[in-house]
């Protein structure tokens, strides 16, 4: 057969050649954009991850922060319980004299610091407890009478126990998902 007058042993190897230049290229830019593709997923799975232990490393932060300062507040209510005590003994009134200028003011640092920390935690039910905590503690340092005085006292105290025992609930979780995240990792 002839084309152009050019005998097929002439241009057939021609076109075929052209034709197997074209092919390959062309499956060259279909791998090219899989291969793209995969790149991109594993890269986006990457930060993903990474997003995720950044994540579990602030919240494990932010709750061995509140921990302390739960356990420093629950101290400092402990103290100003003693020195009503002390003081009713001395006058027969509860809650009347004043904590000092020290015990007062670090109980205020303390319940702004629980109350900055608590909104950066992400479980409710924590937050929730540490709500009652403050509110119990308050109620205390607030009371005009031993009796009510006494029972937030014991409420605050059984507060502050359930957000230390919540605190190590959610911090052996963050344990398990960050070995899951490293499980995964390791696993790719």
């Amino acid at each position: 057969m002839n084309i152009l007058g050019l005998d097929a042993s002439v241009w057939f190897p021609v076109v075929t050649l052209i034709l197997g230049i074209g092919l390959k290229g062309l499956f060259d830019y279909l791998a090219d954009q899989r291969s793209s593709a995969r790149e991109r997923a594993s890269r986006h799975e990457q930060r993903m991850e990474s997003t995720k232990l950044r994540r579990i490393e602030f919240q494990r932060s932010t709750l061995l922060s509140l921990q302390e300062s739960a356990a420093n507040y629950a101290r400092l209510v402990g103290r100003a319980h003693h020195h009503h005590t002390l003081e009713n003994r001395k006058s027969g009134v509860w809650g009347r004299s004043m904590l000092g200028a020290d015990l007062d003011t670090d109980l205020a640092t303390l319940m702004r610091q629980m109350a900055v920390l608590k909104e950066r935690a992400m479980d409710d039910e924590l937050r929730r407890l540490v709500d009652q905590y403050c509110m119990a503690s308050a109620g205390f340092l607030i009371s005009r009478e031993q009796e009510a005085g006494g029972q937030h006292f014991s409420l605050a105290m059984d507060a502050g126990s359930a957000v230390q025992g919540r605190i190590g609930v959610v911090l052996r979780s963050l344990d398990t998902d960050e070995d899951s995240v490293l499980t995964l990792k390791s696993s790719v």
